[in-house]
């Protein structure tokens, strides 16, 4: 078992390391690298866990399995996670989802079998440090010296694809490099590999500059500085501390101060990034308040058990619960909604039940342990700590990295508590060699089943990339997969733009049609085909596409879709049809949607007849712009045609 436990830990490290660096270095035309991530975690923690059962269940007699509240209320969430199928809005993204939440049961089983010595942690922790290492280089390489090799949405964004989800698993690691610096094995240049390692990881958060992650680490710091505080008397005995130490803490932190005042330009004052970086706080609240409201909204739909697992996504996009503004986002940016959203009322109760069981478990293993565990187990406590404030602003755990993680420290968790609590139940298996056999070839199927799945969609992105690479758009109908992998779809969506911008048309109907073709209610999708149209001027098959859209979107593309064909009426020269449009849209509030103000003074030299809620509309949007004169040409209007309709508010105008 010894030799088992060691092996386990360098191929868990391994395992991190290799996910941390894991990026579509090669296909860069149709990429997620979120994606990539997901299938190089769900394969090497399957392969981990299989390894894990195979040896600690071979060649026994009998099996024990100890029964704990903490295990009873995680592994309840996840059957109830695997129960939604059975409710779920769209099975396709539900399974997807669950393959996630099966990576993060399978590391729960590699971490559970995990030997928890202090080598064991030691290693581990270096792990962890190189791993948050790899990262930080990377995306300050891309910061420092415009390092472009990987596709980029936010930079930098190292392999993450997002400077947001770079910082996710950071937060997660970053506090063990503390039990590598405070332990009486680390000397000589050790020492200074892990403090200027702290100081490099350090200041990629600061690039990145995500208001979460500064939060989650400044929390961090208060939790650790706290418990130093606390425990000062008696300091000797929880860390080793010698000059070295001090020298190598004091450079590295120089070493921070003075690179942080530097990006791709040049010397940029460090007060200059914190300024940018607090000013863009309204824009970025705006747009999480926006998705929140509509994620509460889906609550309120199905409040007892959701929508499924993975349902966000097809309800903001398919399920006309989107709007507008929110339309285009694959996370909620609030893990605690998107549970919500998922699994309801009931996924929220035994979430926080679970929750509380883990907190009090590390509670105890704190209070009761020896003292380089209890300090180890607080250094998970902050880490998971830190990240449930940024999974507040954020999505970390629908992640893969921060994912493997979570369910690795869930393990280790879950294990030494038995050391302190008694089991509820202990349940003795014979171990019969069929029962063996049968477990055995359970978890295979299952892992088989993860890895065709996956297989297959990576297949798919290497088909769309080898399409776009020679230029053969056509065959795009060519591509399907038994199960729609939902990255994919806003990157399909995406295509449809480009190749309009690039003046490539026909590419940009045949992309869209393929799109609609499995997601025939998504409402963006449907927008931007009849744009294309409607700039083709092919008007009547544009009236067509926006007739389904109208049928299918929620109210802020309803509205676009009125906008648009009243235009086309223009064009096409039919006031009648224009005129009845037009009457709808005076209807709106405007105050709700604003933009339409400047689009109504526009269009109106368009409109022929009389209707006096018109004249009313426009008197009262010129007025709020302050062109008071030519409000008062629309009042004489409706005097001129017996104005007894005209609005209060305007009598004064007159």
């Amino acid at each position: 078992m010894k030799k088992l436990n060691t092996l386990n830990i360098y191929w868990v490290v391994t395992l991190l390391m290799t996910v941390a660096i894991a990026a579509p270095w090669v296909n860069i035309h149709f990429t997620s690298a979120t994606f990539v991530k997901e299938y190089v975690g769900a394969f090497g923690i399957s392969f981990l866990m299989l390894l894990t059962l195979w040896k600690a269940y071979s060649n026994k007699a009998q099996i024990s399995f100890k029964l704990s509240w903490l295990k009873i209320s995680w592994l309840s969430l996840f059957l109830l996670g695997t129960l939604s199928f059975f409710w779920s809005v769209y099975i396709d993204f539900s399974i997807g989802k669950w393959l996630l939440w099966f990576s993060i049961l399978s590391a729960f089983i590699v971490g559970y079998r995990l030997k928890l010595d202090k080598a064991t942690l030691l290693k581990l922790c270096w792990g962890f440090l190189i791993s948050a290492l790899t990262i930080a280089v990377i995306g300050i390489c891309q910061y420092l010296f415009e390092f472009s090799s990987i596709p980029q949405a936010i930079s930098p964004s190292s392999t993450f694809g997002n400077k947001n989800m770079a910082t996710q698993p950071l937060i997660l690691m970053l506090p063990f490099a503390l039990f590598l610096l405070f332990s009486d094995e680390i000397k000589g240049g050790k020492i200074w590999a892990v403090t200027v390692s702290i100081a490099l990881i350090m200041l990629y958060l600061f690039y990145a500059h995500t208001r979460s992650s500064w939060l989650s680490i400044g929390i961090e710091l208060v939790l650790i500085t706290g418990f130093l505080l606390f425990k000062r008397k008696t300091l000797g005995q929880w860390i080793d501390w010698n000059g070295r130490k001090t020298v190598a803490s004091i450079v590295a932190f120089l070493l921070f101060m003075v690179l942080i005042n530097f990006n791709a330009q040049g010397l940029n004052l460090f007060l200059n990034t914190v300024t940018n970086a607090v000013s863009s706080t309204d824009s970025s609240a705006q747009s999480r308040f926006e998705i929140w409201a509509v994620a509460i909204e889906m609550i309120k739909a199905s409040p007892i058990f959701g929508t499924g697992l993975g349902s966000w996504f097809y309800n903001e996009t398919q399920g006309g619960m989107g709007t507008v503004k929110v339309s285009t986002y694959h996370m909620i940016h609030n893990d605690i909604l998107q549970l919500g959203v998922e699994l309801g009322l009931a996924g929220l109760l035994l979430f926080l039940t679970s929750v509380a069981m883990t907190l009090m478990g590390l509670i105890k293993i704190i209070k009761q342990d020896n003292k380089t565990h209890a300090w180890f187990y607080y250094l998970m406590l902050v880490a998971v700590g830190g990240s449930f404030v940024q999974m507040q602003f954020s999505f970390p755990y629908q992640l893969m990295m921060p994912a493997l993680l979570f369910g690795l420290y869930l393990g280790m968790i879950a294990q030494r508590l038995e050391k302190f609590v008694e089991p509820i139940k202990i349940i003795h298996i014979q171990a019969l060699e069929r029962y063996q056999t049968g477990v055995k070839s359970l978890a295979v199927i299952v892992t088989t089943v993860v890895v065709v799945i996956y297989t297959n969609w990576i297949a798919m992105y290497d088909q769309y990339n080898n399409m776009l690479k020679t230029n053969q758009i056509s065959k795009i109908v060519e591509i399907r997969t038994m199960l729609h992998e939902s990255h994919s779809v806003p990157i399909v969506n995406y295509l449809v733009t480009s190749a309009f911008n690039a003046k490539k048309i026909t590419e940009s109907l045949q992309i869209s049609q393929y799109l609609l073709s499995y997601f025939p209610e998504y409402s963006r999708a449907i927008y931007v085909r009849a744009y294309i149209l409607v700039n083709e001027r092919r008007y009547q098959e544009a009236l067509k596409v926006l007739k389904r859209l109208k049928q299918v979107a929620n109210d802020g593309y309803y509205k676009r879709a009125l906008r648009m064909q009243a235009e086309i009426y223009v064009n096409l020269g039919q006031n009648e049809q224009f005129r009845q449009i037009f009457d709808q849209i005076i209807q709106y509030d405007y105050e709700q949607t604003p933009d339409l103000r400047q689009w109504t003074l526009d269009i109106y030299k368009y409109y022929k007849n009389y209707n006096c809620a018109v004249e009313n509309k426009m008197a009262g949007i010129l007025i709020q712009q302050g062109k008071t004169q030519q409000a008062r040409q629309h009042i004489a209007k409706i005097n001129k045609n017996k104005g007894s309709c005209l609005a209060p508010e305007l009598h004064q105008y007159q």
